[in-house]
């Protein structure tokens, strides 16, 4: 005689049918549908969290570009424009990392200059090319700056 299957193909089957048809057998496939959902909503989380993350990118480009148009030909319409999508950018989570005046941390900015100063420490953030941003506890994106450098220092680092 056959082993009865569990009826866990039966939509309408109540859980103590299934369990009384062959109780072993249920519970390995209860188990194994329950590892390949949460399988399936961890990779759903990966791509719902990637493509936000890169929608919020594409959104701060944007917030570049209008802060360049600004600096050349301050209008009020853009500003207004991009007052509105840095509020939905901070709705969303996406906030400004302040690193300007603080000591260079490579895990928040990435350094693409350096300026000769002596009234700082070595490696102080003196100017942000472009702004940095967080979501969600991670780096959105890094801020760009530039550093200032001891002259003392660079004399000692020169080649002789």
């Amino acid at each position: 005689m056959d082993e009865p299957q569990p009826l866990l193909d039966d939509p309408w089957a109540t859980l103590p049918e299934v369990l009384a048809a062959d109780p072993a057998a249920a519970m390995v496939q209860l188990m194994r549908r329950c590892g390949r959902l949460e399988s399936r909503l961890e990779e759903s989380e990966r791509t719902a969290h990637d493509t936000a993350r890169s929608l919020l990118r594409a959104l701060l480009d944007i917030v570049d570009d209008l802060d360049r148009i600004l600096t050349q030909q301050p209008v009020r319409s853009v500003e207004l424009v991009r007052k509105k999508l840095l509020r939905l950018l901070e709705r969303q989570g996406v906030t400004a990392i302040g690193v300007l005046g603080q000591p260079f941390d490579p895990a928040l900015a990435e350094a693409t200059g350096e300026e000769e100063r002596d009234d700082l420490p070595d490696e102080t953030v003196i100017q942000e090319v472009v702004t940095g941003y967080r979501w969600r506890g991670e780096v959105l994106r890094p801020a760009v700056v530039i550093v200032s450098r001891r002259a003392a220092a660079a004399a000692i680092d020169a080649p002789q």
